[in-house]
């Protein structure tokens, strides 16, 4: 049986990195509320499963601070 790749938002990606919005929040100062509004839609005041740019840099750090398997490209969403 074939394997079916699932998609996984950069949101989520990050989620799964850092082990939940809770933990992404408190390893990089970004508030919870804004971290988990990472995953609703744009028409609640989310961002659609994507990580707004002005924190890419803040967790990239967390990522090499923690040694986390997480690479740049993660946090952008790749066309198909």
């Amino acid at each position: 049986m074939a394997k079916v790749a699932t998609y996984k938002s950069p949101a989520q990606k990050v989620y799964d990195a850092f082990g939940g919005p809770m933990e992404v929040s408190r390893a990089t100062g970004i508030s919870f509320q804004e971290v988990y509004r990472w995953r609703y839609d744009k028409v609640k005041r989310g961002c659609d499963g994507l990580v707004p740019h002005r924190h890419q840099e803040t967790i990239l750090a967390a990522v090499a601070r923690l040694h986390l398997r997480l690479k740049p490209a993660d946090l952008v969403k790749i066309p198909a």
